[in-house]
């Protein structure tokens, strides 16, 4: 859809005085005014005392009639000369400064129509470069670099809303489709209708709660409280309170982190990140699994590393930076879960001036997710 043309100046608006070039031209003129008075009233105090000097040298001795008629012929010369000069100069002045604004009032304008057009949601507007001074060429490139960022929130946005929509079509239907069964006595509100309730419902919760942290993912608003902490003992924290939602589904997790793992990070959103990574590694994997948590220094790069390595159902190695996309999961995968952990996990580990990667030999054949966290500040 095509934006309404903006307009600068709206109906009704405060008028913003004289335009550009009428202030610029303002200001030269003042300028080359002040200039010639400034040149007239010196020329006409100091020229005379010098002229005199340079008669008396050169042996001219004239009376006092002959004095007044020399002062009076040589004040009109200079005046005449300055008033020349001075007309010449303001001629040339306004030319120059009919240049200079049009060269200025130009890229200003431009610009001016360009978050006009941003504000009314036109965000594929851009502008050029206008070749006229480091300065406006950093106004331009802010507004573009503005564009860029709101055109790509939008796009964003729309894609969450689509998303969104998707995600929350399956378990509202659930709900509907089970609440009309027992309104038309098809199904027994009895503890097993009722806990499929509880499920959907709860499943809607857990989205809603993984939505708000997705969007402060988004905008990059995780707070972090970054300080030396050993990775090792983060791990081992981390192990022992899943431990016993493991035991429960029948896989193993066990722990390797023989040597201290310095890095300087958020204690607590690295275990945040660290439980997304085991909660996704249990739902897929099967009993008899293995799931393993290593802290390892990584002095030669000046980081410290976190590893979750499972063997479960695996991925495609084509699939590895998908799986950080929100709401994607990979085929075959699990069903459970919002689809959001592992952009969170993403998210927070980059607010920490960190990576995380997945690796996968294939399908069927485990995964493994990478953290890697600066060694000091």
């Amino acid at each position: 859809m095509t934006a309404p043309r903006p307009r600068l100046r709206p109906r009704g608006a405060r008028d913003d005085g004289p335009s550009l070039t009428l202030r610029l031209l303002l200001s030269i003129g003042l300028v080359v005014l002040a200039g010639g008075v400034t040149l007239l009233v010196v020329a006409l105090l100091v020229a005379p005392a010098v002229f005199h000097d340079h008669l008396r040298a050169a042996g001219v001795d004239l009376d006092p009639a002959g004095v007044d008629h020399v002062d009076d012929g040589f004040q009109v010369a200079v005046v005449t000369a300055i008033a020349a000069g001075l007309t010449a100069a303001t001629a040339v002045a306004i030319g120059v400064a009919l240049f200079v604004a049009r060269r200025v009032n130009g890229p200003v304008t431009q610009a001016a129509t360009a978050a006009t057009r941003l504000a009314d949601g036109d965000y594929a507007t851009r502008v050029a470069a206008p070749g006229v001074g480091p300065e406006l060429g950093d106004l331009a490139r802010a507004i573009n670099r503005l564009a860029s960022r709101l055109e790509a929130s939008e796009a964003q946005r729309e894609a969450l809303l689509t998303d969104l929509a998707h995600e929350l079509r399956t378990p509202l239907s659930a709900v509907e489709a089970t609440a009309e069964a027992i309104a038309d006595g098809l199904l027994p509100a009895d503890e097993e209708t009722l806990g499929a309730l509880r499920a959907q419902t709860h499943r809607l919760l857990a989205l809603t709660r993984d939505l708000a942290a997705l969007s402060r993912s988004d905008e990059h608003a995780f707070r972090v409280d970054r300080r030396p902490i050993d990775l090792a003992d983060l791990a081992r924290s981390v192990v022992t309170a899943h431990a016993a939602r493991y035991a429960a589904a029948g896989v193993a997790l066990t722990l390797d982190a023989p040597d201290p793992a310095p890095a300087y990070a958020d204690a607590g959103r690295t275990g945040e990140v660290v439980d997304q990574l085991l909660d996704n590694a249990l739902r897929h994997c099967r009993p008899g699994d293995t799931v393993t948590v290593a802290a390892r220094p990584r002095p030669e790069a000046d980081r410290g590393e976190l590893v979750v390595t499972d063997s479960g159902a695996g991925f495609a190695p084509e699939l590895a930076d998908r799986l950080f996309e929100r709401f994607y999961r990979a085929p075959g995968g699990p069903a459970a879960g919002s689809g959001v952990g592992l952009t969170i996990a993403r998210a927070l580990v980059t607010a920490q001036d960190g990576t995380l990667t997945a690796a996968s030999a294939g399908p069927g054949q485990g995964a493994r997710f990478t953290v890697r966290l600066p060694a000091r500040p």
